[in-house]
């Protein structure tokens, strides 16, 4: 039996380097190509996925017709399921896990995937667009291919003094349960976390955010799907539903599942233009420019999910971070692309509360009058 693996998530924070030892089996198989040994009219072909088993009694000899009607008894499945050239391939839909397999004695695994978790051995905010990782470094017998199916857990680069004194503040909060300011610190303290708030609605009624009543939403920039979502299972009050778009299976200790909901939010990209003018009575630093450039970035990269960005909260650093500045005007933009100088304005960016602003240095400019 050829197997391919094929790849599904690349933490970008520790280039292909698994993250835990792996196999290519047919209790996690996300993709599946089947072959049939005998074609015969009469003849039974039964294939299990999960608990689920589905079963075909042939009613003719050709081929096709066969792998066709096999096809049609999974057209329920979250996957793409076809046929072409004497192969039946299912395709799962949610790369992040796969399926537990058997297949009747008349019928092939041609090849199978299964979903493994890799890690970057790069760090810093290296985020590879989906379906890009397709070079396997060290051969391995059996192992065909790879590719990253579902988009990457972003890493970062090493945190700020300022970045820590945030997560300081809010760390006394871990060891209690129930609470937002808990579920909260839990979370911002998982690996690959940058950014966390949490909501509540603790009315009778749907808020004007859209939350379900007794509900809290989680929004969080970073870290892995799965640990968000045990976090919110473990320290939520019983009776407390989740809410967002965002949705994983947690499994309890009686091995019944429960639905965990949170939202990851939308990237607003902020480009900032500030004009410096020189203060006559002192010396005008040579790299203000540039070390302006980085107090700009260091404040916006503070900013929280759901925080504004306030452009004279900027001002501070600025003077007392650098020598002979007298003056700061400060404009901004909010786009996906490069704006024009008309799109700057002094007015403040509004943020939501599912949203977050992001800072690049590329994207702030510093001049002098």
């Amino acid at each position: 039996m050829v197997l391919t693996e094929r790849l599904l998530r690349l933490i970008a924070r520790l280039n292909q380097v698994p993250s835990e030892a792996g196999t290519i089996s047919i209790s996690s198989a996300s993709y599946l190509d089947i072959e049939l040994n005998t074609v015969a009219s009469g003849a039974t072909y039964s294939l299990t996925l999960d608990k689920s088993t589905y079963t075909y009694t042939a009613t003719s000899s050709d081929e096709t017709t066969i792998l066709v009607a096999i096809a049609a008894l999974l057209s329920s499945l979250e996957a793409t399921v076809t046929v072409s050239n004497s192969h039946l391939y299912i395709d799962k839909t949610d790369h992040s896990s796969g399926y537990s397999v058997s297949i009747s004695t008349n019928m092939t695994l041609n090849e199978i995937g299964s979903p493994l978790e890799f890690a970057c051995d790069t760090y810093g905010e290296i985020d590879p667009d989906v379906g890009t990782v397709t070079k396997i470094v060290t051969q391995i017998f059996g192992w065909n291919s790879v590719k990253n199916n579902v988009e990457a857990t972003v890493g970062r680069e090493d945190e700020t003094d300022s970045e820590l004194r945030q997560r300081y503040g809010s760390a006394v909060f871990q060891t209690g349960s129930a609470m937002v300011e808990s579920i909260q610190a839990a979370i911002a303290d998982l690996d690959g976390v940058t950014m966390a708030n949490v909501y509540e609605n603790v009315s009778d009624e749907i808020d004007s955010d859209g939350r379900p009543p007794h509900s809290i939403e989680a929004v969080v920039y970073g870290g892995t799907k799965s640990e968000i979502a045990e976090v919110l299972w473990k320290k939520k009050a019983p009776g407390i539903s989740t809410y967002g778009s965002v949705e994983v299976d947690v499994t309890d200790s009686q091995s019944i599942k429960h639905t965990m909901k949170f939202n990851r939010p939308t990237v607003k990209s902020v480009w900032i233009k500030a004009v410096l003018e020189e203060n006559p009575d002192e010396d005008f630093a040579a790299d203000n420019p540039t070390e302006v450039q980085s107090l700009i970035l260091a404040k916006g990269q503070a900013l929280s999910v759901g925080q504004d960005v306030i452009l004279q909260r900027f001002l501070g650093p600025i003077y007392s971070g650098t020598t002979g500045i007298g003056t700061v005007t400060i404009t901004a933009a909010v786009s996906d692309t490069t704006p024009a100088s008309s799109d700057y304005s002094a007015d403040n960016i509004s943020i939501g509360a599912r949203e977050i602003a992001d800072f690049s240095t590329d994207r702030i400019e510093v001049t002098t009058a």
